[in-house]
This record gives structure tokens, sequence and C-alpha cells, in this order.
């Protein structure tokens, strides 16, 4: 899940290209969102700048 400073949710879209590397695009402008990525049963919190 990825959301703006605000909480409110983002959509986007998500390509798996390999086992290693995901592609996140995000439909939006620039600024600063907190993605929520889960990977099991951990869940991080990515901070991501887009510019």
């Amino acid at each position: 899940k990825i959301f703006d400073l605000l909480g409110k949710e983002i959509p986007f879209t998500f390509t798996q290209v390999n086992q290693n590397t995901k592609t996140i695009q995000i439909p939006t402008g620039k600024g600063i969102y907190f993605v929520k990525i889960k990977a099991g049963n951990d869940v991080f919190v990515q901070r991501v700048l887009v510019y």
C-alpha cells in the first residue's frame, strides 16, 4: 500500500520483473510517499521521494 503524507491511500500499478526486482508506478505528482511492503510476515515501511 502507498500513502501520501496525509495518510491517503494512493492507487498504483505493481510490476514484478523477476524474483528480486519489483517496480512500482505511482500515477501522481511529486512529493514524499510512504510504501508499505509486506514480505511474508514482515512489514516494511519505506519512504519514497518522487521528483
